[in-house]
């Protein structure tokens, strides 16, 4: 969506996806990583850019990280499955929680690929690119939620 803040193969400065990841596997559990899943399969081999399994893999790899995520930050903070009560400071440490998770994966997948894939540049765009575009996605949500109240008082 934004290629001119790509960096390196699945490593952006601004990466929405990640946002939209969170919130699925966040709301919907494990039908979120079949969504997150069927989106990479669709926009990946439709697109003709990576194969089947290809799609497969990076779409199971960004859910179950994201769903490992959510289910690590439940068990810390002692959180139920209702997230009506959630916090903004909770919700940054979700962000950051699946941020740091989601890239330390990705980059696994990426060095078993390619053993010369630099640490440093990818992980750290990587978290940071993951960070932002979580914010980003939410911040649109709470933006959208805000304006959409203020219009139906009026």
């Amino acid at each position: 969506m934004l290629p001119q803040f790509s960096y390196y193969e699945l490593t952006h400065l601004i990466y929405l996806p990640a946002g939209i990841r969170l919130l699925a596997v966040a709301i919907f559990g494990w039908v979120g990583i079949l969504g997150i899943m069927l989106g990479w399969v669709l926009c990946g081999v439709f697109d003709g850019e990576t194969t089947l399994l290809q799609s497969l893999s990076i779409g199971f790899i960004s859910g179950f990280s994201a769903y490992f995520s959510v289910l690590m930050w439940q068990w810390y903070f002692q959180i139920g499955n209702s997230l009506d009560s959630i916090t903004s400071r909770f919700a940054v440490y979700l962000v950051l929680i699946c941020a740091f998770v989601s890239t330390l994966i990705r980059y696994a997948y990426l060095f078993s690929i390619d053993p010369l894939t630099p640490f440093l540049p990818v992980f750290t765009i990587g978290l940071i690119g993951d960070i932002v575009g979580c914010f980003i996605v939410l911040y649109m949500i709470k933006g959208g939620l805000y304006m959409l109240r203020q219009f139906s008082k009026h």
